[in-house]
């Protein structure tokens, strides 16, 4: 019969934290293991994040506008006629 508070077969020695052997997940969580994959993914992030980039300033280049503004000052407004 199983233990009732882990849920594992009382015939194996469970220790702290660690459950593998029992079948259940460990309870850490190891942030090398975090790394270890985006390491591993390196090229598909930065193709992910630095393509789009340079597509939108690329097309942002090219297809700049020429645009006028004109403002006239109208100081008769303040009083300084």
């Amino acid at each position: 019969m199983a233990s009732s508070q882990q849920d594992v077969p009382s015939s194996q020695p469970v220790t702290q934290g660690t459950y593998k052997e029992a079948g259940v997940y460990e309870d850490e969580i190891n942030l090398i293991d975090y790394l270890n994959v985006l390491w591993k993914h390196k090229f598909l992030i930065l193709l992910g994040s630095v393509l789009p980039t340079f597509i939108v300033g690329l097309i942002l280049f090219i297809s700049t506008g020429k645009y006028k503004i004109a403002y006239v000052y109208d100081i008769s407004r303040w009083g300084l006629d």
